[in-house]
């Protein structure tokens, strides 16, 4: 029962008291306090009837906000009554961002914010920024055209490459000398020490994740990262992002007993740490997988089903080809997450029609580096562009639009990113320094079954960008097209709270959390500091996409993610219980706060989750109709061909 019943109740009582004193004096002839009781009564009486009917309105406009869906969800996340919120930012030395409700308050919100914007943006975001880039020779050679035409297009200066291609600790915390570091390496040791990440500062970007080779880029560390996140979790359709997988020879028992129990009769044996296809085989039987037991290597369970590209073949026969797509990802936060996925990327296709005993390698691994080495292989037999893909999807008469699929994708990848936050938050949170300036490009490898579903292979963190020369292919057109929207999303000096109603979707929060709660009057609901930051990223990130597609957060994929988080929590609170303080042991789910942001942000981008319509900014407060915007079309480049000269026109879509 709220507040204001249970005062309504009480001065009922009191007025049944007072009606029966009145009478009383009545009886014993005082008529005169009698009639001043009785109309004093009245009075009391309207006031009373009057603030009991004010209260059943409020009462119903507050069910009415939520079941219309203006307000959904418990409190999306974080309100004024969370328990342990507070001390654990303290705890943490996060400050806290309180969030009125009160309308008349709008211009102090946005001042708050801009206040922590500016705070976060300052160093890099300088009128003339300056861009090092460090690291081999070779790998500058190679990605730097690039990286150095889309900083061009933004004005930003890119230097020479740095004698030697490697900082020591102190040129990091030189703050004349850049705002910006792009390390070109395939070792991070190779631009500066690994350790000094710290030195670099939070006021100037590097494209490096710290842990990130550790943790997801090679084989066996990947396997490790999924294995030690899922380990636990039953719900079969949350795990099916990527493979099941062993690290040999320690996993040797533990993948007999998967192989027996999910009647597996095939694997795929991956070493360690070599790549471009290099050492890989597939496992025919058991008495090959009993040989794997002595080796270091890493052992799948092997995709018996894959989905096959059907094309006429050297002879002119109609054969079926293994296919898989290298997709590029963009990851500007790790822990917690943010990433987007490109919307075109590379088909690779192999050379040998396909065979389930896989005996010819070039049947059943799709790498580029293997196949073009096949004697009368070209480039535009066993490389293709998404777009050409999803021709092909729509003339074999796919039931799904390739949008569908594609979401698929940027879930699956999803999932797999944030399987490691856990890894990373525990080695940041004891480093204490939570790598707020990095990002970095990644090659997410993705394969598919027979019914289209994508299935995360490994991850790189150093994707080439090397170009062909021939500017009229999809290979280049989509790495030039793809660094300027990088470069465009990753160094936006644009305001989130000018551009987006970021302001106005967090006081709409705030006005949900009051409502929920059924309070008097409203109260400041609050955000810490980083989780604010965060968000002040995710809007401002979403004004220069480009041909970015969100991976998260995402409003399409926030049910599965929800689930997926909420499991994770589930599973980190019992292993690593909560102390007093509501600190948890070095986890990213297990005190709540990762599930409480997911919810807040998914409110935040998801406008129905907290208005019907949209606001007026010119007046704060007022509710005015979504309009939709013409926008003319720009013409950003030619639109490429693919390398046999056919036409390759672009949708709106870009795939």
């Amino acid at each position: 029962m709220s507040k204001m019943n249970k005062k309504t109740q009480y001065n009922s009582r009191e007025l049944t008291r007072l009606l029966k004193l009145w009478l009383l004096k009545a009886r014993n002839g005082n008529k005169v306090a009698a009639t001043g009781g009785l109309v004093l009564l009245g009075i009391i009486f309207l006031i009373l009837s009057s603030i009991m009917t004010s209260s059943t309105e409020r009462s119903e406009q507050v069910q009415v906000i939520i079941n219309n869906n203006k307000c959904s969800g418990p409190r999306f996340g974080i309100g004024t009554s969370l328990v342990g919120e507070r001390n654990l930012l303290k705890k943490r030395k996060i400050s806290i961002v309180n969030i009125p409700a009160a309308d008349r308050l709008y211009e102090k919100v946005q001042a708050t914010l801009r206040k922590v914007e500016i705070a976060m943006n300052k160093g890099w975001n300088t009128t003339d920024p300056t861009i090092i880039p460090l690291g081999d020779f070779d790998y500058v050679r190679r990605d730097l055209p690039v990286y150095k035409a889309a900083f061009e297009a933004i004005d930003v200066t890119v230097n020479k490459r740095f004698k030697g291609g490697v900082f020591n600790t102190e040129q990091l915390k030189d703050q004349d000398r850049y705002n910006g570091i792009l390390c070109l390496s395939f070792n991070t040791d190779h631009c500066f020490p690994p350790e000094s990440f710290k030195e670099i500062g939070l006021s100037r970007k590097v494209n490096r994740i710290k842990g990130l080779r550790e943790i997801v880029w090679s084989k066996d560390k990947f396997c490790r990262t999924i294995n030690s996140a899922t380990r636990g979790i039953i719900d079969e359709d949350l795990l099916s992002f990527t493979f099941p997988c062993w690290i040999m020879p320690g996993g040797y028992k533990d993948l007999v007993k998967y192989s027996k129990d999910h009647d597996v009769n095939q694997w795929i044996a991956k070493p360690r740490a070599l790549g471009a296809g290099k050492g890989i085989y597939v496992v025919n039987s058991w008495d090959e997988l009993s040989l794997e037991r002595k080796k270091m290597n890493l052992i799948q369970s092997y995709l018996t089903n894959p989905h096959l590209i059907q094309r006429e073949a050297a002879d002119g026969s109609l054969q079926r080809y293994k296919w898989d797509m290298r997709t590029y990802v963009l990851c500007t936060s790790i822990s917690p997450l943010r990433a987007y996925v490109y919307n075109r990327g590379l088909v690779r296709i192999a050379t040998s029609p396909y065979t389930k005993d896989c005996k010819n390698k070039t049947s059943c691994l799709t790498n580029t580096s293997i196949n073009k080495k096949v004697e009368g292989a070209q480039l535009k037999d066993i490389t293709w562009s998404f777009h050409k893909l999803k021709k092909y999807l729509n003339e074999h008469e796919q039931d799904e639009s390739f949008d569908e699929i594609f979401l698929r994708i940027q879930k699956a990848i999803g999932m797999a990113l944030i399987s490691a936050e856990s890894a990373f938050m525990k080695q940041y949170l004891k480093e204490g320094y939570m790598c707020q300036n990095c990002y970095q490009l990644l090659g997410v490898d993705i394969i598919f079954d027979s019914e289209l579903e994508p299935k995360v292979v490994e991850i790189n963190g150093e994707p080439s960008l090397k170009l062909t020369g021939n500017g009229k292919t999809h290979y280049d057109f989509t790495k030039k097209n793809m660094g300027k929207d990088l470069v465009a999303i990753v160094y936006n000096r644009e305001s989130a709270i000018d551009k987006t109603q970021l302001s106005r979707r967090l006081m709409d929060w705030s006005k949900c959390v009051n409502a929920e709660e059924n309070k008097k009057k409203s109260k400041n609901t609050f955000v810490g500091k980083d989780h604010m930051e965060y968000l002040l990223s995710t809007f401002r990130e979403n004004i220069k996409l480009g041909g970015f597609k969100p991976i998260y957060p995402n409003p399409k994929l926030a049910e599965p993610y929800e689930r997926y988080l909420k499991q994770l929590h589930e599973k980190e609170f019992k292993m690593s219980p909560v102390l007093s303080s509501g600190e948890s042991r070095y986890d990213a789910h297990g005190n709540g706060r990762r599930l409480r942001l997911h919810k807040l942000v998914t409110a935040l981008q998801d406008q129905k989750a907290l208005i019907v319509g949209g606001y007026d900014d010119s007046e704060p407060g007022t509710l005015a109709p979504v309009k939709k915007r013409m926008v003319k079309k720009q013409v950003v480049n030619q639109v490429p061909v693919e390398s046999n000269g056919d036409d390759d026109d672009d949708d709106d879509e870009g795939y």
